[in-house]
């Protein structure tokens, strides 16, 4: 979180904002070359912009919270900013809250791919599972495991498909199935 005054300096930043724009430092000084995460407080709110008065005007309008987006090099980063007012209603400043998105967006882009490889009969794909860490390491290994075992119990129907269609009516599936895998099980045999 940073906070600016209504001159839309920086009059606070929190460890958390340091660290998430200091690991991304590198990347974003690719499109603002002084900067340092390091020295925000007393910098402008208004160095991430390539626009700062149309950033300015849009920042002074606000009245509630305004969520975008934005690119740095080659991280994303989710920003909330709001208005912060006092008991009279009058503004004291602006809130900007930090999020970066880069790995969550890697991951949507990795499911994409997924999900568009099985929706043409491929489950041979498979989602990076090092490096994630949390809910990204568990959705995963979810679904690395979930097309591992249709692959295997498609390959099995295949390989039964493949012993009638030669004349061998005795074939059965081996190993053990659920669901519409059990039901395709109990209708070959």
């Amino acid at each position: 979180v940073m906070i600016a005054d209504n001159a839309r300096q920086n009059i606070y930043v929190n460890k958390k904002v340091v660290e998430v724009l200091g690991d991304a430092q590198e990347q974003i000084r690719t499109r603002f070359a002084d900067f340092d995460a390091e020295r925000l407080i007393g910098q402008s709110i208004d160095q991430f912009h390539v626009n700062p008065d149309h950033q300015a005007g849009i920042i002074e309008r606000l009245t509630g919270a305004h969520r975008a987006q934005i690119e740095l090099g080659n991280r994303t980063f989710a920003l909330t900013v709001a208005p912060i007012f006092d008991e009279r209603g009058e503004r004291l400043g602006t809130m900007v809250d930090w999020r970066d998105r880069t790995e969550e967006i890697g991951v949507e882009q990795e499911v994409q791919r997924i999900v568009h490889a099985t929706s043409r009969g491929d489950f041979s794909e498979t989602i990076v599972e090092e490096g994630k860490t949390g809910f990204f390491q568990v959705l995963a290994k979810s679904l690395n495991a979930g097309f591992a075992g249709t692959r295997t119990t498609l390959g099995e129907i295949g390989r039964v498909m493949g012993l009638v269609a030669q004349g061998d009516l005795t074939a059965k599936m081996d190993g053990h199935y659920e669901g519409q895998f059990a039901e395709i099980r109990d209708s070959i045999e």
